[in-house]
């Protein structure tokens, strides 16, 4: 048996051992609806055939990628004009940077392309600030798609999309209408999507609601998939296409996990069809630019929001692994936080 068939095997066997799981945390395992179970996962494996075996689903998904990778490149523009120039530039040649020397491969297979703030004229590996890139080319990219979505949600272009999505996770696992479309608006945003069921809110049953919240947490949005692209695009080129068809079969994987763990017990008042998404007639309907501003502004609070959370974070994780790497050096052991933890995870 090869070992990438191995590997395989134990990712499938791992789709019912978390089936399992969920089974025994179930609320009410008797009425568990199966059929959104088997459905639910006979779905995943379909669409994750389609998209790595059939040729032309798999051709859609690298123009998919070509095509988001070109607007993460436009969305660079913006930062080099607010950041570029002075002590810090947006080079596009890596030979520039530092000469053909080592140093200079170096940092160019690190952050990759095509553009890198380079700070003065002389680096090396040493001295090479990696949250300085982290900031000015990651961060960016989340304000960018942000904005992107608002307006593409604006013009009304990702709505029929989701309403595609939402009918056909209707259809074949036979839940109800306003979770369908809340998860499938989130292959396109994060927790926000709850927004599209808005009106529906007050009388969704408790299976409904953990099925909202499950698709939330358990997918990601565009704009951090941008962050996630911005450090993988380098070394994995079609990174891109890979979360896009990520974020799709996560949704069914989130649907039977939710009704395993909380079963519908009563009748949802959605369902049978999908809604549409309802706007407040009240409410003045904003501009594009409006949109584009809203969207930039979020953008900005989520850019802050994770800044702050990776520092916190790294500052807490280096703090711990210091005190590991202590009390190592009192056992006489090399081990830190991160080698036991990966140890531990190794055999799981």
């Amino acid at each position: 048996m090869s070992h990438p068939l191995y590997l395989n095997l134990i990712s499938f066997c791992g789709i019912f051992a978390l089936c399992f799981i969920a089974w025994l945390s179930s609320e009410h395992r008797r009425l568990i609806p199966w059929k959104v179970i088997i459905f639910g996962i006979g779905l995943q494996l379909v669409m994750g055939l389609l998209i790595f075996l059939f040729a032309p689903t798999r051709q859609f998904i690298l123009g998919l990628n070509d095509a988001l990778n070109a607007i993460l490149d436009a969305s660079e523009a913006g930062a080099r004009f607010m950041l570029g120039g002075g002590n810090s530039a947006f080079v596009p040649d890596p030979e520039l940077m530092v000469g053909p020397g080592p140093a200079g491969r170096w940092i160019y297979r690190a952050v990759g392309t095509p553009y890198v703030s380079v700070p003065g004229d002389r680096l090396t590996p040493d001295n090479l600030n990696f949250g300085f890139i982290f900031a000015f080319r990651s961060l960016p990219q989340v304000v960018f798609f942000s904005a992107l979505i608002a307006l593409l949600y604006r013009l009304g272009v990702i709505q029929p999309v989701v309403q595609v999505f939402a009918r056909l996770f209707r259809a074949t696992m036979s839940i109800s209408g306003a979770e369908s479309l809340s998860g499938a608006a989130n292959i396109f945003v994060g927790i926000e999507s709850a927004i599209a069921v808005k009106p529906f809110l007050a009388d969704m049953t408790r299976s409904e609601l953990c099925a909202i919240l499950t698709c939330c947490f358990g997918s990601i949005a565009s704009t951090v998939l941008a962050l996630y692209t911005s450090f993988l695009r380098p070394t994995f080129p079609t990174i891109t296409g890979h979360l896009m068809s990520a974020s799709v079969l996560t949704i069914p994987a989130c649907f039977v996990m939710a009704k395993l763990i909380v079963p519908e017990t009563d009748v949802p008042k959605t369902l049978g069809k999908v809604p549409t998404e309802e706007e407040d007639p009240n409410q003045k309907k904003p501009s594009l630019i409006d949109s584009l501003i809203v969207g930039a502004s979020d953008g900005v609070r989520m850019a802050v929001g994770i800044a702050a959370v990776v520092i916190a974070i790294l500052g807490l994780v280096a703090l711990v692994n210091t005190f590991f790497a202590y009390l190592a050096n009192l056992a006489a052991s090399d081990n830190s936080l991160l080698q036991l933890i990966g140890n531990i995870f190794s055999v799981i």
